[in-house]
């Protein structure tokens, strides 16, 4: 595998990558709320937007056409980062929610804490390539909310037990007429389904299916770089089991000899680059703070050591 970390500004190291080289992107860019007072983050509304188009352009470019883009961001500004993806020519398609119910207590004046946060499914204009929905596959159709640890026994305690309602497969039938008469919108010849009974939680994926852990903050044990080894730095440090199904999720069906690197033009604590090291992916990343990109030297050093792929 190749791994590349580059410590420079993002959208000035992105332009030495050729046009439609890169497999996929997925980063976890600053959430323009200026929290921590940290220079990064400073930005905020239209500047936020227009900073982020600055280095989602550039991506936009070395993407290749139909592949996709996942970004994080925050609730209260994913709206903004969505509008710089639209802006430098993406095709935002929807957006991942994690339901969070580890969310910290509101700043004083503030009223609510968020409970979640976005993950932004977008892709470069072209034929779209394949996404992995396998794990993301519940009851009948893929979601696109992921039930964090203790949502789930909340939702059923309080919803109760439910039973989805079957399907016959024939063509206006009584079970599928609506109020404006009959229904003529489903295909006589779609098989038919069996219904089942259970908590509402059933239809959406949990952290344990998708071996995920919410971690915005990473709880002390995520924060070392890798085990055993130091606390990172970063602030807001991803977990591992929370990138690699993401990852998998723009990456894992792609027709096989799919060439080129997954591009993280927000390295941080380098996180995609480890998980890339686990998935067997070649990696491009950038951050034009040194002490980050050193933290994802020493975080891929030691994952590409533990995962050895075949060259």
């Amino acid at each position: 595998m190749k791994y590349t970390l580059v410590c420079r500004d993002s959208a000035t190291a992105l332009e030495a990558l050729p046009e439609h080289s890169v497999r996929a992107i997925m980063q976890d860019p600053p959430a323009g709320m200026d929290l921590m007072g940290l220079d990064w983050e400073r930005l905020q509304g239209l500047d936020f937007a227009k900073d982020l188009a600055r280095v989602f352009a550039q991506e936009r470019r070395v993407l290749k056409p139909g592949h996709w883009s996942l970004t994080w961001a925050h609730p209260k500004t994913s709206h903004w980062t969505a509008v710089a993806l639209e802006l430098s020519g993406f095709e935002v398609v929807t957006k991942i929610v994690h339901l969070n119910p580890e969310a910290k207590s509101p700043a004083p004046g503030k009223l609510l804490a968020p409970g979640h946060e976005d993950w932004i499914l977008a892709r470069a204009p072209g034929p779209p390539q394949p996404l992995n929905i396998g794990m993301w596959q519940v009851e009948r159709h893929p979601r696109t909310v992921v039930i964090g640890n203790g949502y789930d026994k909340a939702l059923d305690r309080v919803i109760g037990t439910r039973k989805s309602g079957t399907f016959t497969g024939k063509r206006n039938s009584d079970k599928h007429r609506n109020t404006f008469g009959k229904f003529k919108g489903t295909p006589a010849a779609e098989t038919p389904r069996e219904g089942s009974t259970g908590g509402v939680s059933r239809y959406f994926p949990r952290e344990d299916d998708l071996f995920m852990v919410y971690a915005p903050r990473a709880r002390m044990r995520h924060r070392e770089l890798y085990p055993g080894g130091p606390e990172s730095v970063h602030p807001t440090k991803k977990s591992l089991r929370l990138i690699v199904p993401l990852l998998d999720l723009i990456t894992g069906a792609l027709p096989a000899g799919t060439e080129g690197p997954v591009v993280d033009a927000y390295l941080g604590s380098g996180t995609t680059a480890a998980a890339c090291a686990m998935l067997g992916l070649d990696f491009w990343g950038a951050d034009r703070n040194e002490a980050y990109v050193r933290e994802a030297e020493a975080s891929l050093s030691y994952w590409v050591a533990e995962t050895p792929h075949e060259s």
